[in-house]
C-alpha cells in the first residue's frame, strides 16, 4: 500500500506467504533511522549517516501493549468513554483503512 502526504510517502507491505523484516525505514534528509524488527514494539534503532551506523538497544522487555491496556484501564475508572489521545472517529477511520488493506 502507498499513502502520500503533503511532503513524504509511506509505503506498506504485509503478508502471511512470507517472511518479511518488520522493520520501519525512515529516509531523512541528513540519513536514515531505521526501526529494527518488531516496529510496533521496538527494542533497537539503527542511526545511520554517510560516516556513521550507531544501533541504540533499548533493553526493553514490553512489546509496548501494556501501556495501552494501562491507559485503558485508567480512562475506564475516570469514567470516560472516548480516549482523548486516539478518537472513536480516529479509530473508525483507522479501521476503514485496515479494513482496504485486507
Amino acid at each position: 500500500m502507498e499513502f502520500s502526504y503533503n511532503n513524504a510517502t509511506a509505503l506498506l507491505k504485509s503478508t502471511l506467504l512470507e517472511s518479511t523484516p518488520g522493520e520501519a525505514v525512515f529516509y531523512c534528509e541528513y540519513g536514515v533511522i531505521k526501526i529494527n524488527n518488531g516496529f510496533h514494539g521496538p527494542t533497537t534503532v539503527t542511526l545511520i549517516n554517510d560516516t556513521n551506523e550507531e544501533t541504540i538497544n533499548f533493553d526493553c522487555k514490553t512489546k509496548g501493549y501494556n501501556y495501552e491496556i494501562s491507559h485503558f484501564n485508567e480512562l475506564l475508572r475516570r469514567g470516560k468513554t472516548e480516549n482523548p489521545i486516539m478518537s472513536y472517529n480516529f479509530s473508525r477511520q483507522l479501521t476503514k483503512t485496515l479494513d482496504k488493506a485486507r
